[in-house]
Order: structure tokens, then C-alpha cells, then sequence
């Protein structure tokens, strides 16, 4: 178990489920919650491997929209994510960017304790370029993420 705050950490099976996508790269995302006590983040879910026959950035980032659709109104999730984009050169490009999915429903002191457990996922799962907070699906447009994150486009 990866030590955090006080009586906060990130849980051994998730660290290295973790180093297992960051390093193999053929799932599209993981998705992490709380366990029941909130002392825990634990894995939730890896989503679909990568089809090697996709073509376009759109083709490669479909599982976006799939991802947005199946994520809670009141729950937490931390998203490690592959994206692949061009980047100012015009040079093909793979990066994994966290996702902190914190939504309006959620209780703002829980959002707080949140925010303060941010650096300790960070550096539990490391080799992440981010970690961008979004907090409601009208916020999940891949094009000004990559835009504003990466440098880079999905053209």
C-alpha cells in the first residue's frame, strides 16, 4: 500500500495495474475510486485494449465519448488515460494525462479532501504528463485538452 495523507492511500493492486498499463499501453484508460471507508483508492475498472486497426485521432480516441457515459454524477474517479494527438511539430504522439472526474454533485468538503490527496496519486502513479480536474461532461471536449495540455492537436 502506497502511504499518503493521514489515513489516505492507494492500494498495492492499483499500483500495479498502473505500472502495467503505463508500461504495456494496450488499455485505453483505468478508472480509480474510493473504496467504502474513502481511507483508499482503489482500481474501479480498466477500460477496452486499443485496436491497432484505428487510423485517425478519432478512430484512436473513441473510447472518449464510452468513457463519459458510463462515469457517476456523485462519485469521484481518478482516470489515467491514453491519448494519442499531434503534437506543434506535426509528430505523432502518446501520453497519459489523469483525469480527476470530480462532478457537481459531489459534496464540496469531499472535494476538498479530494484535492489534497491529488499529489499523493501523482506520485503513486507516476509517468503521467497532468492531472486535469473536470467537473461536468460539458468539460470533456478531448480537442481543448490536448489543445490546452498537450500542445498539440487531434487534426
Amino acid at each position: 500500500m502506497a502511504a499518503g495523507n493521514i489515513g489516505f492511500s492507494v492500494d498495492l493492486e492499483l499500483v500495479k495495474s498502473y505500472h502495467t498499463f503505463n508500461r504495456d499501453k494496450k488499455e485505453l484508460y483505468l478508472t480509480c475510486k474510493y473504496s467504502s471507508d474513502d481511507r483508499k483508492l482503489v482500481l474501479d475498472q480498466k477500460g477496452p485494449l486499443k485496436k491497432k486497426t484505428a487510423k485517425t485521432y478519432a478512430e484512436k480516441n473513441k473510447h472518449w465519448e464510452e468513457l463519459i457515459s458510463k462515469l457517476p454524477e456523485d462519485e469521484i474517479r481518478f482516470i489515467p488515460i491514453q491519448l494519442e494527438f499531434k503534437d506543434a511539430k506535426g509528430k505523432n504522439q502518446s501520453e497519459i494525462l489523469i483525469i480527476l472526474w470530480s462532478p457537481d454533485g459531489v459534496n464540496i468538503m469531499k472535494k476538498m479532501e479530494v484535492e489534497s490527496h491529488k499529489s499523493v496519486v501523482m506520485r503513486c502513479l507516476p509517468g503521467a504528463r497532468e492531472c486535469v480536474e473536470i467537473s461536468s461532461r460539458l468539460d470533456w471536449n478531448l480537442g481543448n485538452i490536448v489543445k490546452e495540455k498537450l500542445k498539440g492537436s487531434l487534426d
